[in-house]
């Protein structure tokens, strides 16, 4: 299975990992950047995230 996983830290990652060693799902941390003003969340369009699920 493919997993997507939004604005991960660090730490998110290491747990991620380790919690997927005995399913051995294929993880993608995807980090956005910021456009526009720099409080604004990013928006992730359905294009962006298809190219994750093909």
């Amino acid at each position: 299975m493919k997993v997507a996983i939004l604005i991960a830290k660090s730490y998110d990652r290491q747990f991620f990992t380790a919690a997927n060693s005995q399913h051995q799902h294929q993880l993608t941390f995807l980090e956005p950047k910021l456009v526009g003003r720099a409080s604004a969340l990013p928006r992730i369009d359905n294009q962006y995230l298809k190219k994750y699920h093909e």
